[in-house]
């Protein structure tokens, strides 16, 4: 570590990724990843993942993994709260990333999705921030 006018600098020398024994962290999402992400969640059910003897034991939990009620938001409980923001404080206004084609159907889809779920809604707020697409370690996306 440097310190200079004030500042401290700190270097950190990184090993490519090729280098052997130098586990990858990340990799770029494959048409795989794209394909299985537009295809939706398969539909199973609980008895076809769970064994009998797991099944037995979390049965109690079952509504805990109900897709129904997974797919919209809690009642209001005394938990809800305003988040005030300071009234002087600086809208964040980040350039958008570029995304290809496939990548804008993703996050169309993603979008559309959350908003049927009434997760988000639509605002006119001068506020962004771009999103990121990573491929899943399994197959599919995380918008």
């Amino acid at each position: 570590m440097a310190k200079r006018q004030g500042y401290t600098l700190c270097m950190i020398l990184l090993r490519p990724l090729e280098e052997p024994g130098c586990p990858r962290i990340r990799r770029a999402a494959a048409d795989e990843d794209f394909d299985k992400f537009m295809n939706g969640i398969p539909e199973t059910t609980l008895e076809e993942i769970l064994t009998p003897q797991l099944f037995q034991e979390y049965s109690s939990c079952i509504p805990v993994f109900d897709k129904a009620a997974a797919g919209k938001l809690p009642e209001h409980s005394e938990f809800d709260h305003n988040i005030e923001l300071k009234p002087d404080a600086k809208i964040p206004n980040h350039r958008p990333r570029p995304f290809s084609g496939q990548q804008l159907e993703a996050i169309r889809l993603y979008v559309e999705d959350m908003e049927n779920k009434g997760f988000i809604e639509r605002c006119n707020s001068p506020a962004r921030n771009s999103l990121l697409i990573v491929a899943k370690p399994g197959g599919g996306l995380r918008v």
